[in-house]
């Protein structure tokens, strides 16, 4: 009865499984070369392989639950890193114009780029790598900036009513900038460089962050 139990157990997870896995196998991938714009996740087994001649049950058992545990696999994979990735046609539109307005970039790779100015009020930047990125005078109000952005320069940048909740902000330039109202819960400052930076309360300071 035990085994009939795990069976019949492997069988429903591999029937709850296999829409995912099919759809995760199939999706094309979209990616622009040097920005990083999607996260690609590769099964490492195609469909083939799990192909058995009738008559062979424990091979086939073997193969759903093979089957199973790399769905789960890429299931787990898929939620530790943030899961989803910025739309690639948002990040075209930033790269011509340097206005994304409610855009969707999450997970996007803008490390180094030069995003002076740029217009990214109400922008999903969540998981974002902003390392270095040039971001003067840029306009992030309301945008959801859980992201990487140690060694950015963001002097002069709207932050008002940003969401930068667990943001690494380590060695970043904020001078000017403009954070009242923004939520720093969590938030890496070490090393920061506040100047006349206006924090959530309204304060100004001018000092180390």
């Amino acid at each position: 009865m035990g085994q009939v139990g795990s069976s019949f157990e492997l069988e429903s997870v591999f029937a709850n499984m296999k829409l995912a896995l099919h759809h995760l196998s199939h999706k094309p991938t979209v990616a622009i070369e040097q920005l990083g714009c999607s996260k690609e996740h590769h099964s490492p087994t195609s469909r083939q392989e799990f192909h058995r001649p009738a008559g062979h049950g424990r091979t086939r058992t073997y193969s759903k639950m093979k089957l199973t545990l790399t769905a789960l696999t890429i299931a787990a994979s898929l939620i530790a890193s943030g899961a989803s990735a910025c739309d690639p046609e948002d990040l075209q539109k930033l790269m011509d114009t340097n206005e994304c307005e409610s855009c969707d970039l999450t997970n996007v790779k803008l490390a180094g780029a030069n995003l002076a100015g740029a217009n990214l009020e109400f922008a999903n930047l969540e998981f974002a790598n902003l390392t270095l990125a040039y971001l003067v005078d840029a306009n992030l109000r309301g945008a959801d900036v859980n992201a990487d952005l140690r060694g950015a320069n963001l002097a002069g940048a709207n932050l008002t009513g940003t969401n930068l909740k667990g943001a690494n902000l380590t060695g970043t330039n904020l001078k000017g900038a403009n954070l009242a109202g923004a939520n720093l819960t969590g938030t890496n400052l070490k090393g920061a460089y506040c100047w006349k930076t206006t924090m959530p309360n309204g304060s100004v300071i001018s000092s180390e962050c």
